[in-house]
């Protein structure tokens, strides 16, 4: 089994509950490590970067090969105006239309501290977007299979790409990253962030959103039936049959909790294990959607209604009502989790939950973060930590991630 990947990953203000290891100092622009230089492509240092031109990729290691440098480097120049809205002659300005300008750093070999400094070090000193800030920097070490993600928080832009999603396709290409393969998997990465920057999804309302146990499962991201909704395709087909698997290990696992819900005590209720629906999605509607350049996400109120609209239409226990659903929102960084209003699940232990795998959010390692999460759940479940006696009527929880 591939080794899986490291990271060291930048993420927008929303979502400081969840930490990475950074210790990325903004004051800090010195060009070595140890006695190591770094190259700046953008101006004179392109020839030692493997290049005869100007170029936004960096590669003093030759880990990659020529044509492999000239493919990525043609990559990342086509980038920008394929993911910019200024239209044809139209002059720049307006960073509301900017595209999205990337760099690459490939190094062989590369500790936390050398990779972060190299980010630093190209934040300052590499002539990218100036103007607007509409940044995507990436940096990869070869040998300790490391990489970090750069995304400026605040660039105004029109695409909600952000640093989990470019690290997610680093993560997909962890066995051609282990097998020494990094030009195809660099190619495949920038392919796939093209791909999401400019594809348009829609913020999702409650009536809008796919039911796949009713009829909508292919609309999921599924061949049948089943408690999982991914209509954005934040996952591959592998990922979502693991999802998949997990939530019926959690349905198994609960079986015999020691509380059900309080109107049904029978037996075979209590025997009866929890049903969890899962929805992710990119993001859930706003407030308001009259101007869609100030658009300003999903709201944690939206994406509870949504939770709620979930219980009363994917009907996963109709007879015993030990059910419930979590909802999460991937760029506006909310989640949700609802249960029937008689349940006496403890919603609070799910803040807790999602708390502890904040890391693996982060790191865009979002299967594990939900294995982590329907872990801990079962256990408790199992142990009747998840219940109380009484009802206290709280029907769900909603937090940032």
């Amino acid at each position: 089994m591939a080794e899986r990947i490291k990271c060291v990953s930048d993420r927008p203000t929303r979502v400081t509950r969840t930490m990475c290891m950074l210790f990325l100092l903004s004051t800090f622009v010195a060009a070595t490590v140890a006695g190591e230089k770094f190259f700046d492509p953008t101006h004179a240092d392109f020839k030692k970067c493997g290049f005869d031109h100007v170029s936004l990729l960096c590669d003093p290691d030759e880990v990659l090969t020529k044509a492999e440098r000239t493919r990525i480097d043609n990559e990342l120049k086509v980038f920008e105006p394929r993911t910019s809205l200024r239209k044809r002659g139209e002059k720049k300005g307006n960073c509301s239309l900017a595209g999205i300008t990337p760099a690459v750093y490939v190094v062989k070999d590369g500790d936390e501290e050398k990779i972060e400094a190299i980010t630093a070090y190209m934040k300052e000193e590499w002539t990218l977007d100036k103007s607007c800030g509409n940044d995507l920097m990436i940096v990869l070490s070869a040998n300790e299979t490391q990489y970090h993600v750069y995304r400026n928080p605040n660039a105004t832009h029109q695409t909600s790409l952000g640093p989990y999603d470019v690290a997610h396709y680093i993560n997909r290409e962890v066995d051609n990253l282990t097998a020494g393969k990094m030009g195809a998997a660099l190619f495949n990465v920038l392919r796939k962030t093209l791909a999401r920057a400019t594809a348009k999804y829609p913020a999702w309302k409650r009536t809008a959103f796919p039911n796949p146990m009713r009829g909508e499962h292919v609309k999921c991201g599924l061949k049948e039936a089943g408690p999982f909704c991914d209509p954005d395709g934040i996952f591959d087909e592998e990922e979502r049959e693991v999802i998949l698997g997990n939530l019926a290990i959690f349905e198994e696992q609960t079986r015999h909790s020691p509380v059900a819900v309080s109107h049904n005590a029978s037996t075979f209720c209590r025997d009866r294990g929890y049903s969890m629906g899962l929805a992710v999605m990119r993001k859930v509607e706003g407030t308001y959607n009259r101007n869609p350049s100030n658009f300003p996400g999903g709201t944690q109120k939206k994406l509870t209604e949504l939770a709620h609209y979930m219980i009363n239409t994917w009907k996963l226990d109709e007879k015993c009502g030990k059910q419930f659903i979590m909802a999460i929102s991937i760029d506006d960084g909310f989640f949700a989790v609802t249960a029937p209003a008689d349940s006496l699940m403890r919603m609070d232990k799910f803040t807790k939950y999602f708390e502890a795998n904040g890391s693996l959010f982060v790191r865009a390692e979002v299967r594990l973060a939900l294995r982590g999460i329907f872990t801990s759940a079962a256990e408790d479940a199992h142990s009747g930590a998840l219940f109380t006696l009484f009802n206290r009527r709280r029907r769900s929880v909603t937090r940032r991630l």
